[in-house]
């Protein structure tokens, strides 16, 4: 089990490490805490819609 993690670690940090893929983190409960950022509406998938981002 852990050499099957060990490898699938492996394989996507070499992945994101020749940016192949960029992963786009759905951390969106962290902006809500953040201070400087307000978001107004959230789109229907729960992603932050950023045109409709503006600074405090």
């Amino acid at each position: 089990m852990n050499r099957r993690f060990a490898t699938i670690a492996a394989f996507f940090h070499e992945m994101t490490h020749q940016r192949y893929v960029i992963p786009l983190l759905h951390h969106w409960m962290e902006f809500a805490t953040e201070k400087s950022f307000t978001w107004r509406d959230l789109n229907t998938l729960g992603w932050p819609d950023f045109s409709q981002l503006w600074l405090e």
